[in-house]
């Protein structure tokens, strides 16, 4: 699958940050949908996005075998935070409003670059509208889903 990312287009990303960590570069695999609609986001609510997770080339950060994070299904997810004071209910506002397929709502469960406990962390994928999904978790590997499994 070719990737049309005109990096020079993306104001608030560079590819590094998509990166599988034992893979250098392969921020290259993520999908372009994924990318854009993460930097309107970020013009949109004028803080910071940072990104923990994104391209898992083989799997081999515990990510489910049918999960978007994935090379072989196209790498179309990120985790993200938001490095702001604005409250949880908020942060999910704006991005639900953003339209992703998938969103995960992760709450006192993930820490910043930092070490520093998140009140709320979030995982969105460009997943199609007929698989729409919403699910909280606030405890590793325990979902809730808003839509059923």
């Amino acid at each position: 699958m070719s990737n049309p990312i005109q990096w020079n287009k993306v104001t608030n990303f560079e590819m590094k940050e998509f990166d599988d960590p034992n893979y250098p570069d392969s921020g290259k695999l993520i999908n372009y949908k994924i990318v854009y609609d993460l930097d309107h986001l970020r013009e949109v609510i004028k803080c910071p996005i940072i990104v923990l997770a994104a391209v898992d080339v083989y799997g081999e950060h515990g990510h489910s075998p049918n999960s978007f994070h994935l090379a072989k299904n196209h790498c179309r997810a990120v985790d993200f935070y938001i490095e702001t004071d604005m409250l949880p209910r908020k942060q999910y506002y704006y991005v639900e409003r953003a339209g992703f397929g998938g969103i995960g709502v992760y709450l006192t469960l993930w820490h910043d670059k930092k070490g520093v406990l998140l009140p709320i962390a979030f995982h969105i994928d460009s997943r199609p509208i007929s698989r729409l999904q919403r699910w909280s978790c606030r405890m590793k590997g325990q979902y809730e889903y808003l839509l059923g499994s």
